[in-house]
Formats: structure tokens, sequence, C-alpha cells
């Protein structure tokens, strides 16, 4: 990285753009893959990271300065604060901390992978830490919602049946 050299306006500009372009595609995906509880939970965090990772190579390479990543993910946890979330902001400077120190010694391929994984799984990955650690939990829920739905359906299904107290056959 480039230590000596200061941020320039158009740094501050391409990493602010960058950002929003990444937030916009994260909340896409997750939007979409909101249809699906398995989807969204699971196969969402691998999706977003495949499709925002050129995005995020891209950034960190044509800023190649310090601390774009802690910038980003700062940014990232503003947005969530302003939704509501504000105990991920912290969460997420402590991640962009974790992303800088891999990147602290120079910008190479490998540890541009390294911190796009990392921040990435620490980011989007912590939707399945629930879900490992209290799987059984999730399972009973599961089910007893399952046979919820079952009985509304049949009720909804007797009622719709009978109209103006008239059994309808």
């Amino acid at each position: 990285m480039e230590n000596a050299k200061k941020w320039s306006v158009k740094d501050v500009i391409t990493l602010v753009l960058m950002t929003v372009l990444l937030i916009v595609i994260q909340l896409g995906i997750n939007m979409i893959c909101m249809v699906n509880d398995f989807v969204s939970m699971v196969l969402s965090v691998g999706i977003t990271m495949l499709v925002c990772g050129p995005v995020y190579f891209l950034m960190v390479n044509r800023i190649r300065k310090r601390f774009v990543s802690l910038v980003y993910m700062t940014l990232l946890g503003l947005v969530f604060l302003i939704m509501g979330n504000w105990f991920l902001l912290p969460w997420f400077i402590v991640v962009g901390i974790l992303a800088e120190i891999i990147l602290w010694k120079g910008i190479t391929l490998n540890r541009l992978t390294v911190s796009w994984t990392v921040s990435s799984l620490l980011y989007n990955g912590v939707n399945l830490l629930p879900v490992w650690f209290f799987w059984d939990t999730y399972y009973s829920f599961a089910v007893a919602n399952a046979r919820e739905e079952v009985r509304r359906a049949a009720r909804f299904q007797a009622d719709s049946n009978v109209r103006g107290g008239v059994l309808k056959i």
C-alpha cells in the first residue's frame, strides 16, 4: 500500500460510490433471497460473497490506501445503524479492523482474497451462527410452524366451505 500518499478527493469519491454499490448489491441479493428461509439464511451468504467480491477487489485495488476496508465496513455499519440495528456498527468496525490487519503489509491477491473472505464471513456469515449453535431450537420451531400452517389451512378450507350458514358441498 502506498503509505506516503494521502487520500485524495478522487479516492474518497471512489470509496463512497463503490461502498454504495456494494451495499445496494448486498441488500438486493438479501431481499431476493428472503423468498425462502433456507436460501435467505444459507445460500445468500455465498451468493453475496461471489457477486460482491469483484467489486471489493476493484475498490481496494483502485484506491490502494490504508483503511479502505475499515471505512467501507464503518459505512456499512452506519447504514445498519440508520435501519435500527445499532449493535452492528461496533461489530462492523471490528470486522474492518481485522480486514485492515490482513492487508497491512501490502495488497496482494492472496491477502485481498483472505481479507474479503474473512470480512464477508463475519458480515454475511453471522446469519448462520444461530442456526449452527441452536439447530434443535430452529428445527423444533420449524416443525411447530409447519403444523400450525396445516391447521390454519384446514380451518380456512372448512370456513370457505360454509357460506351464510349453509354447507357448500
